[in-house]
């Protein structure tokens, strides 16, 4: 399993450096999968707080499949990709899998 890079000053970031949690996203903001996982984030966001902190970066399907982007190189192999504290999440995106999954990597 590959890991996520880390945050950097660039990056398009919600959520105070000091939270517990960093939920890092990877997608193709154009995909229908990657909207849904949008609305998802939302609500873990708002279960927990200033415990997360969540980072969003898109990445174009035809290129994550050509393996040219950033997110490729940090273990994408389909959008979307989601990490928690830099270890890919290999379950399925949803709010029944990934809050629990959150929740657990902030030690609740």
């Amino acid at each position: 399993m590959k890991n996520a890079t880390r945050v950097s000053p660039g990056d398009h970031v919600r959520g105070s450096p000091l939270a517990r949690i960093t939920l890092i996203g990877y997608g193709d903001f154009a995909s229908p999968a990657c909207a849904q996982t949008y609305r998802t984030v939302k609500q873990i966001q708002a279960k927990m707080g200033s415990r997360l902190r969540e980072m969003r970066d898109h990445v174009h399907l035809a290129r994550v499949r050509a393996g040219r982007s950033r997110g490729v190189r940090s273990g994408v192999v389909a959008a979307p990709t989601f990490f928690i504290n830099l270890a890919r999440h290999e379950s399925a995106f949803g709010l029944s899998t990934q809050l629990p999954a959150v929740q657990a990597a902030a030690g609740e």
